[in-house]
């Protein structure tokens, strides 16, 4: 018993159609079996009774009537093959005979208890070799007949010939009957092996479908791995944007330190006029350097941006040329195929017009041998007749004495043709049957080779199937990797821009910031030369007024406190360098650019003291080594700015490459799906034409068994009428 299994493909309507044709040709195998023996048989039987009924007709015209002895009787019992043989054997004029091949009127009539009529037929061998020993047993009976006796030997011998040439027969009878049944072992093996193979085939799609469910489950496995590594890249750019955001706080931070340093130096560089003039060369060979460098940045990013559209170009290039040598493969690949269906698809329709052929041609040559049967039929009964007739002639224009030597030539003339005329029917439904078997084979082997282009379309079909979805599942995951990309690719963009308008505007800001503090010294300048002029006029006007009013004795005290108002001067003119600066630093650290509260040196009286020397100098040049060290730290954050937006491009050019890719092999979805639809339609095409021409072979086998029992039935209706007319003949 098959268990049954709920399973759904398009196999299982093949191996349905294969289990069902091998049931029925097990089947009809069964019954043309059965047939041959049973047609074997009746044709041994009348075989049989046609040499008997010779012998008989022999031997009524040798022995005359009335000398019949009944000598011995004989009862034999011989069993064949699980058949019981009873006959009575009588010894006529040294000769024995059957009783059943002499009539009621030559026999002495024995007693019911002797005689037992048979019931089935003998085998031709046992009887051959009974009447060996018999007629061996009996040579001086044999001698003893003075007339006819070497005929009669002579038609013994040729008996016993035709009895071993009948025992052959059925001995080659019988070697086909076993190598039938050996034909018949082979088929059910056969049939084991088929059915073997189906629950393999079975079996195999268990387990790919199996493999598909755990391939599924590695996909969707390594589809959680991938969303899981794109939130934990998205959760380090998230990390990566707060640590740049807090970067840029801390740079705007040590900007706004910088700009405070900056003012402060700037405001202790108007002291001296040689550090102003350095600090100026300073800031223009700065200037030059970041200038320098923010060309260097543009020159590179223009070359990157040519290198970018030129690897774009030839991606773009490299994808149409892959997706044109796609397409070429996949039309010569479709033409080929699409050539050998048409060629399969013309095959079949020859075998099918063929098969029809066939079929009409059998049907003829059926309808034409039922002619001929009918035709042979009306013949014979003509004959038949003719025969009546002529024989009611003979029988009254001959007399009595002649009678029944004419009946017995007639009857053996005609017994002769009619075995004659079954012969050459059997002869010809021999041939008929071995066309019809080598015709049958040749069918199955067509429908093989058909079985096993479809399992061959259906493993295509199946891996056009597979071929399909990994295209598909690759296609989608290369979208979501693209878009994935794209956005971080924006993203990296935009970052960029906004660093750049940050550079820019802080850029504008300094410089801004570098013409404020330049007008605003060359206004401190002007003050203090306008200061410096007030005072040496009022030096002058107080030193003319001494010089006028004093004494003589008084010129040399006026002379000596001369220094002092210079140096007190001096001292004067620090101190307002020194709250001029302190106040262009508070003006920078409240950061307004109002001029309303600038420091004027008329308002603000002199400090008393002041501590500008060796400290103040060493603290510039800490601060001017620290300035260093920021810019330094700074041009290497660019470096590494630019490293970052280097490999940000490659992976942009890389994202647009497989974009590209993946969209080529998306334009190649639609051809491959329309592929499929058309390899479903011819698979359903040509399982309709199996499914037909199975139905064509069922036909022609059912043709073929109408035919052979419409021959066997006509054989039986005629050897009946052979039995009757015989049976006539010998009563009369």
């Amino acid at each position: 018993m098959f268990v049954r299994r709920r399973l759904v493909g398009p196999w299982m309507p093949t191996l349905m159609n294969t289990k069902l044709n091998l049931w029925l040709c097990r089947r009809r195998l069964q019954k043309l079996t059965l047939l041959e023996r049973s047609f074997r048989d009746t044709v041994m039987q009348r075989r049989r009774q046609v040499v008997t009924k010779r012998l008989i007709n022999f031997e009524r015209m040798t022995i005359a009537p009335g000398r019949i002895e009944v000598e011995r009787t004989d009862v034999e019992r011989s069993e064949d093959h699980g058949n019981a043989i009873h006959g009575v054997h009588a010894i006529v004029n040294g000769v024995l005979v059957s009783s059943k091949y002499l009539s009621s009127s030559d026999l002495v009539p024995p007693s019911s208890s002797e005689i037992s009529h048979p019931t089935n037929g003998t085998h031709a061998e046992s009887g051959s070799l009974r009447s060996k020993d018999v007629i061996e047993s009996q040579p001086s009976r044999l001698d003893t007949s003075s007339q006819g006796g070497d005929k009669i030997e002579k038609e013994l011998k040729m008996m016993e010939a035709a009895l071993l040439g009948a025992a052959k027969q059925a001995q080659s009878k019988a070697d086909e009957i076993s190598r039938l049944m050996l034909e018949n072992e082979q088929l059910k093996a056969s049939l084991e092996e088929l059915k073997v193979y189906a629950l393999t085939k079975e079996r195999d799609m268990l387990r790919r479908e199996q493999n598909r469910k755990s391939d599924s489950s590695v996909l969707l496995k390594e589809k959680d791995e991938i969303i899981k590594a794109v939130m934990a890249e998205g959760e380090e750019l998230s990390k990566k944007q707060a640590f740049l955001e807090g970067t840029i706080k801390k740079l705007r931070t040590q900007v706004r330190e910088l700009e405070e340093e900056k003012n402060r130096l700037t405001s202790k560089l108007q002291v001296e006029e040689a550090k102003v003039e350095s600090m100026r060369k300073d800031k223009a060979v700065n200037e030059k350097a970041l200038q320098d460098a923010v060309e260097k940045c543009q020159v590179e990013l223009a070359s990157q941006k040519e290198l970018y559209n030129n690897a774009l170009n030839e991606s773009r290039e490299a994808a149409a040329l892959a997706e044109a040598r796609v397409d070429n493969e996949a039309r010569a690949d479709l033409d080929r195929r699409l050539k050998e269906a048409s060629e399969r698809e013309a095959t079949l329709g020859q075998n099918i017009d063929e098969l029809r052929q066939a079929l009409t041609r059998t049907e003829q040559q059926a309808a034409f041998r039922e002619d001929m049967s009918r035709n042979d039929i009306e013949d014979l009964e003509k004959r038949c007749q003719a025969a009546e007739a002529r024989y009611e002639e003979l029988s009254s224009r001959m007399p009595e004495s002649t009678r029944p030597l004419l009946r017995h030539i007639e009857a053996l003339q005609q017994a002769e043709v009619r075995a004659a005329a079954a012969q050459e029917k059997e002869r010809v439904v021999n041939e008929r049957l071995n066309q019809t078997l080598s015709r049958m084979a040749v069918m199955e082997a067509q429908v093989s080779c058909v079985r096993a282009e479809q399992a061959q379309l259906q493993r295509s079909l199946e891996k056009e199937r597979q071929r399909a979805s990994e295209n598909r599942q690759e296609y989608l995951t290369a979208t979501e990797a693209a878009a994935t990309h794209e956005g971080r690719a924006r993203q990296l963009e935009e970052e960029i821009k906004k660093i750049r308008k940050q550079y820019k505007t802080e850029l504008h800001e300094e410089k801004a910031r570098r013409e404020a503090l330049e007008q605003e010294v060359e206004q401190e300048r002007a003050a203090m030369a306008e200061y410096e002029k007030r005072i040496r006029a009022e030096g002058r006007a107080a030193g003319e007024k001494a010089v006028a009013a004093a004494q003589p004795n008084d010129i040399g005290k006026a002379l000596k406190r001369w220094p002092s108002m210079s140096s007190q001067g001096s001292v004067e003119e620090s101190l307002l360098l020194q709250t001029s600066f302190d106040t262009h630093q508070d003006k920078y650290f409240e950061h307004s650019d109002s001029h309303s509260c600038r420091f004027s040196f008329s308002d603000r009286p002199p400090s008393p003291a002041i501590h500008f020397g060796k400290f103040t100098y060493e603290q510039l040049e800490s601060h001017l080594r620290q300035k260093e060290g920021e810019v330094a730290s700074y041009a290497s954050r660019l470096v590494a700015l630019e490293l970052a937006q280097d490999s940000l491009a490659e992976e942009l050019v890389k994202s647009t490459t497989q974009f590209e890719q993946l969209r080529a092999e998306a334009n190649l979805l639609p051809g491959m799906r329309a592929e499929l639809e058309s390899l479903r339609l011819r698979h359903t095409s040509a399982l309709e034409l199996m499914g037909e021409r199975d139905e064509e072979v069922e036909e022609l086998r059912a043709d073929l068994a109408d035919v052979k029992h419409m021959y066997r039935e006509q054989i039986d209706m005629l050897v009946g009428q052979i039995e009757r007319l015989s049976s006539a003949v010998g009563r009369k």
